[in-house]
């Protein structure tokens, strides 16, 4: 499966053979809590399934006390 990953402002076509988004974070060494995930321009929490050529984008989530 192919699939568009977008974080950090780099867009980077990757190869990825998981089922969810909490895979590809996983397979990307990704902290689940340290992002915000959309997948074709809609909020999504990490169990949404995926699908080929889908475009993730992660959003870093900042958070100042």
């Amino acid at each position: 499966m192919k699939i568009i990953l977008l974080a950090e402002q780099k867009k980077t076509k990757i190869s990825f053979c998981g089922k969810t988004i909490e895979d590809l974070l996983k397979s990307q060494e990704i902290n689940i809590e340290t992002v915000l995930i959309k997948k074709n321009d809609e909020f999504v929490t990490e169990d949404e399934k995926l699908k080929e050529e889908d475009v993730v984008e992660l959003i870093s989530v900042v958070s100042k006390g």
